[in-house]
């Protein structure tokens, strides 16, 4: 009799599936080579590209749709949250992805979006610690963009 040990690993998913599975452009192109998304997605709603690109503006018009499934979508985005575009080298996002999905059980960390408001946080914290005696930085005051007038 030979004792085979659980392999701890064996629960996570493939990271090229998880990373298709997160991306719907991926999806796209690789549906037809690619099984269908694990079963422990929890809705199918998230699979549709309508739910993960959800129409810019007030949140009044967007609730007009009637659908629960973007209507929840909605409800997950992070409060008093701005957008920015950021662009990785494929090697380090391939990395993140890596990362998220093979450590997912022991931080609890399920999205890239977590991981680097997860990093942010804790570079600044790094930052203020050494330039600013650990205390937040002051607000940057912007100056007021002069408008050009409409052409009549």
């Amino acid at each position: 009799m030979s004792n085979k040990l659980p392999n701890p690993l064996g629960d996570l998913p493939d990271p090229a599936e998880a990373k298709a599975a997160r991306n719907p452009f991926a999806r796209h192109d690789s549906a037809p080579e690619t099984p269908a998304a694990p079963a422990d997605d929890s809705s199918d709603e998230q699979d549709t590209p309508s739910a993960t690109t959800a129409p810019r503006g007030s949140s009044k018009s967007a609730g007009k749709s009637g659908k629960a499934g973007e209507e929840s979508e909605r409800s997950k985005r992070l409060a008093g949250s701005s957008d920015i575009l950021l662009s990785l080298p494929t090697d380090l996002k391939d990395r993140m992805e890596r990362v998220i999905a093979y450590t997912r059980p022991y931080t609890g960390v399920d999205s890239q979006q977590e991981f680097i408001r997860r990093a942010v946080a804790k570079a600044c914290a790094e930052h203020e610690g050494q330039y600013h005696n650990g205390e937040r930085f002051p607000a940057i005051v912007k100056p007021e963009r002069k408008r050009k007038p409409k052409a009549s």
